[in-house]
């Protein structure tokens, strides 16, 4: 056995590699930025790899239960493999997901070549958010267990289900996602980062000042008027860290809602996140129902990821059984 250099620290469990241990790098096929971490990775990977394993290179499938089809199929063909995800968010997710559904024993680096990067940054530090390698000799093994989300209609009937890993959104974050997931803002945006983040605030700002309510019931307290309803598994989102870096490895989520779009309202919503004032934990059971009117959707987010909801919707969310490891060098 080959065992990473961080063994002689009690707080971290090492990343563990069999001799035959290989890597399977799955990239993002339409991030141009990850086409290219690829195509190197590929001609400098064997070298460094510290075991006999192959370097495997392979596209993202177009769907998560293809994705974990391809770690079934791979995993049998080459023996035991680590993982690593190279993308942004939506990337990172649907891999994570496709590793889960797998149910194959590997641990993941997450490579941050997205626009947000929020789980990649909440995870890793410095260059090892670009070194899929080095990450996983140099870091420990730690758990992700995702938020998983049920959506049925008015008549309880299942629409469709998703699972978040970093955070969850309903409202104006699913509204900014979806505009920042379209082919019209990919095709337009600056490469250089701080443009990016310019045009992406101005766009922001307008999505709350005409913020579309809708009708939050809880089941916990009267229904009321929102703008916003968020979970926060992780400790950053949108490029902006609202707590610790370490809450997505605790099994615990902080839950703010924004009822109108008023700066008080916001800022009493970012401290509710910051401060973990309301939290969603492993083995509580959180049911959700959101209406509205008008003709523009309601936009659920998960990770980045769009996904219209119909008026009406019921969410229940409830963390997952399963856990999948992930290696982490941010202390």
């Amino acid at each position: 056995m080959i065992t990473s250099p961080e063994t002689s620290y009690k707080l971290f469990e090492p990343i563990i590699f069999n001799q035959d241990q290989g890597l399977l790098h799955l990239y993002n096929p339409t991030n141009k930025d990850a086409q290219e971490h690829a195509t190197h990775l590929a001609k400098t990977g064997q070298r460094l790899w510290p075991a006999n394993g192959p370097i495997l290179i392979r596209p993202t499938e177009r769907t998560v239960e293809d994705t974990a089809e391809l770690l079934i199929e791979e995993s049998i063909n080459s023996g035991p493999l680590h993982i690593s995800l190279s993308g942004g968010d939506g990337t990172t997710r649907n891999g994570l997901e496709a590793v889960r559904r797998s149910g194959i024993d590997s641990v993941v680096a997450l490579v941050a070549l997205g626009n947000a990067n929020d789980m990649a940054s909440s995870i890793n530090r410095n260059s090892y958010r670009l070194d899929p390698i080095n990450t996983l000799l140099n870091g420990s093994k730690k758990y992700i267990r995702p938020i998983d989300i049920l959506i049925s209609d008015q008549d309880n009937k299942a629409i469709a289900q998703t699972s978040a890993y970093g955070y969850a959104g309903v409202g104006i974050s699913g509204i900014v996602a979806r505009y920042i997931d379209s082919q019209q803002y990919r095709d337009r945006r600056s490469s250089h980062k701080t443009i990016r983040l310019l045009h992406e605030i101005k766009a922001t700002n307008t999505f709350v000042n005409n913020a579309q309510s809708f009708m939050l019931d809880d089941h916990l307290s009267e229904p009321r008027p929102a703008v916003e309803y968020v979970l926060l598994h992780s400790g950053r989102m949108a490029k902006m860290k609202f707590g610790p870096y370490s809450r997505i490895f605790t099994d615990t989520a902080a839950i703010a809602e924004i009822n109108n779009n008023t700066k008080r309202d916001i800022s009493k919503a970012i401290g509710s996140v910051i401060l973990a004032k309301n939290t969603f934990c492993n083995g509580d059971e959180l049911s959700i129902n959101v209406s509205y009117e008008g003709a523009d959707q309601l936009i659920l987010q998960t990770d980045g990821e769009p996904m219209p909801l119909v008026n009406d919707s019921n969410l229940s969310l409830r963390f997952s059984d399963q856990r999948v490891a992930v290696a982490q060098t941010r202390i």
